[in-house]
């Protein structure tokens, strides 16, 4: 929720989306790529969901994890 946090880019005006972003370096040195993830929770309703979201081949958790991740969230939360 930090203008200056990594997830930045995963904050939606509709819930308080609480994250974490992650990168993991994959493969031999000459051979290296980089999975990043976002993992985050909302409390909507008073109930609390949680969901991790890998991508292959990513730059950072906070792109394009985090945005994706609140695109779920709005789209999942709209039916609850």
């Amino acid at each position: 929720n930090s203008s200056a946090g990594s997830g930045r880019n995963g904050k939606t005006e509709n819930y308080t989306i609480y994250g974490k972003t992650g990168t993991a370096e994959v493969g031999s040195k000459k051979n290296r790529r980089q999975n990043t993830w976002f993992m985050a929770f909302v409390t909507h309703k008073n109930k609390t969901y949680a969901a991790a979201l890998l991508a292959e081949n990513g730059q950072s958790g906070g792109a394009p994890c985090a945005p994706l991740m609140a695109e779920f969230f709005n789209w999942y939360l709209a039916s609850k």
